[in-house]
């Protein structure tokens, strides 16, 4: 297999790692922080939710049932599956280095996912 190790391998490699381990729940407890704002600051389902801003209309504002908000739920969840896939898969073909940057990268973009979705679900009660 030219050094190469298999997938399941690799993941059995990387749940005996701490640090490892506590990235994966980093990225837990981020995706249960995102879909909880989310659900909790957004109106989904509620008639009146702003979501566009026009100034060639008479009141400036499009309002609509919110239904869109849930693809911030859905970001919430497929970002980190999709890439703590992709830092496993390089953890077998690259090594523990690329994997542990894979999933820093995560940490960072949900991070930052969260305090955008917080800014504007935030903006979004105020109009």
């Amino acid at each position: 297999m030219n050094g190469r190790i298999s997938l399941k391998t690799a993941f059995v490699q990387a749940i005996r790692s701490r640090v490892f381990l506590a990235l994966w729940i980093f990225i837990v407890v981020q995706t249960v922080v995102l879909i909880f704002l989310t659900l909790s600051l957004g109106k989904i389902g509620q008639p009146g939710v702003p979501y566009r801003y026009d100034g060639f209309s008479a009141t400036g504002i499009f309002r609509d049932n919110g239904l869109y908000l849930l693809n911030f739920a859905f970001f919430a969840v497929a970002i980190p599956i999709l890439n703590s896939l992709a830092s496993l898969k390089m953890y077998a073909v690259r090594g523990r280095s690329v994997s542990l940057g894979i999933l820093w990268l995560t940490v960072i973009i949900m991070l930052a996912a969260t305090i955008f979705v917080a800014a504007l679900l935030n903006l979004g009660n105020v109009l």
